[in-house]
């Protein structure tokens, strides 16, 4: 891969309802005010590629998540391969900076809330492109019920009651799991405003402008 020096993969992850969306795009307009010679993408997974499709097509089922997890595992890992080949990896050979919702922190976190190993998913996950700042959303399994609560969400399968505190503590795990992928962990239960803060001050280390 010849990547554009100026390119930049940054990853918004975290459990359901942590606000990382809501960072993820005030980031994106943040980055683009900041210089005209940045160019953005967004992109999120799962994809609307072949793989995301049928990965989104079991989320909407209503399974009981323990019965499709090797089903979602595998999906999720090919989905991610295609993302990178097909959509991540030629954008930062152009220069642009990706803001990519979800990656690899998620299937570790939800798949191993439904008991598939870290070892396997590591393993599964060799070569797989390590991105240039992670930002992981921290927020209590209380606050974020509650969030989801108030939201009148239905519970679809990633969000079934019996899995969300592995989830949440899945993801605490990350830096530990990953120490080579520049994880930075944001406490998310302070103001949009607030957040944002933390995010842009870790924003402004990576950006190369």
């Amino acid at each position: 891969m010849n990547r554009h020096p100026d390119s930049r993969l940054i990853v918004y992850d975290g459990q359901n309802c942590c606000g990382k969306t809501t960072q993820f795009h005030l980031s994106s307009k943040y980055i683009y005010d900041k210089d005209r010679k940045y160019n953005v993408l967004l992109t999120r997974e799962p994809t609307f590629g072949k793989y995301g499709l049928q990965i989104r097509q079991v989320l909407a089922s209503g399974k009981d998540p323990f019965s499709v997890r090797d089903e979602c595992f595998d999906l999720f890992v090919k989905d991610r391969f295609d993302h990178i080949d097909n959509h991540i990896l030629p954008a930062l050979e152009k220069g642009y900076i990706v803001l990519c919702d979800r990656y690899m922190y998620s299937t570790l976190s939800f798949q191993g809330a439904q008991g598939v190993g870290f070892e396997k998913m590591i393993q599964a996950h060799e070569g797989v492109l390590v991105p240039d700042l992670v930002l992981l959303f921290d927020l209590p399994i209380e606050i974020a019920n509650e969030r989801r609560r108030k939201r009148g969400e239905l519970i679809k399968v990633t969000e079934n009651e019996k899995i969300q505190p592995a989830v949440a503590e899945n993801y605490r795990k990350m830096q530990s799991l990953l120490p080579n992928h520049p994880i930075k962990v944001i406490d998310a239960t302070h103001s949009i405003e607030k957040i944002f803060e933390e995010v842009r001050n870790e924003l402004n280390k990576v950006l190369p402008y």
